[in-house]
């Protein structure tokens, strides 16, 4: 036991196998979240190994959701024909979910895109240890952080996504000087995602933000800004100009369709 406080315990395990390759891992489980993370040091000296962190839920679903930039695709959980036998590892970028109408599981992480999903058993791809091109290219040292969270609910952006985005961009704690907390912008609904923020293409002073939907969801949604802007411009991903949007009280309605990718213009 590394802490047992108010905020967090830490169970340190330590791990050695194979050809001296050892692995260090903390299991945090905190207070205030149902999330337990896997923070996981790896000193690897194997070849042809095959490393995965393997979570055998009780759930019941036919299929997984497992994320893709600017949304998610749904892969099968059954091995009932050739197709789906061709899936035995498919991509996943923060997190892979199985969830039946009121509960679920996720499987989450901060660098490890690779992961199985039969008959709702969850496997993690942490190390590979392929030798072509560089016959060294995954021996060393290694550091990720993998999440099991479990939510008594139905998957939503609320629960899953927003949980593997504090995974993946921690809170920064800025001291010695004070720090100005007041929200850049405020979105209204929790499915609607501000993806990046960025300078204009075109050098004018102002900003671009890139707004994507990521339930699957038709949603209307308004976007307060903190500040008045000179004119706000919805465009294609090109920066290229398409409409002025109405502005009133600092705030514009967007009407998103499932999945779809919104680049709004800020112009100061």
């Amino acid at each position: 036991v590394i802490t047992d406080g108010a905020v967090e315990f830490r169970l340190r395990n330590r791990y050695r196998f194979g050809e001296g390759s050892t692995i260090v891992q903390d299991m945090v489980a905190y207070a205030g979240s149902p999330r337990i993370d896997f923070h996981t040091l790896i000193h690897w000296k194997e070849k042809h190994c095959m490393l995965k962190a393997g979570f055998d839920v009780d759930v019941l679903a036919s299929t997984a959701r497992t994320e893709i930039q600017f949304g998610y695709a749904e892969r099968p959980t059954t091995r009932n024909n050739s197709y789906e036998y061709a899936k035995f590892e498919v991509c996943n970028h923060k997190w892979t979910d199985v969830s039946e109408g009121n509960f679920g599981v996720a499987i989450m992480n901060d660098c490890k895109y690779g992961i199985s999903v039969n008959n709702c058993n969850l496997r993690l791809s942490l190390h590979r240890s392929g030798t072509h091109p560089d016959g060294t290219g995954d021996a060393g040292d290694h550091e990720m952080t993998y999440s099991l969270f479990v939510h008594n609910d139905a998957f939503c952006a609320k629960n899953v996504v927003r949980e593997a985005y504090c995974l993946n961009v921690p809170a920064v704690v800025i001291e010695g000087h004070a720090a100005d907390t007041k929200p850049f912008l405020h979105i209204d609904r929790e499915n609607i995602v501000c993806e990046a923020v960025k300078p204009l293409e075109s050098g004018e002073r102002g900003y671009c933000l890139r707004l994507y939907e990521c339930e699957g969801n038709r949603t209307a949604t308004k976007v307060r800004f903190s500040t008045q802007a000179k004119s706000i411009w919805s465009a294609n991903m090109l920066e290229e100009e398409e409409a002025e949007l109405s502005v009133a009280n600092r705030t514009i309605c967007l009407q998103f369709h499932p999945f779809e990718i919104k680049t709004i213009l800020v112009r100061m």
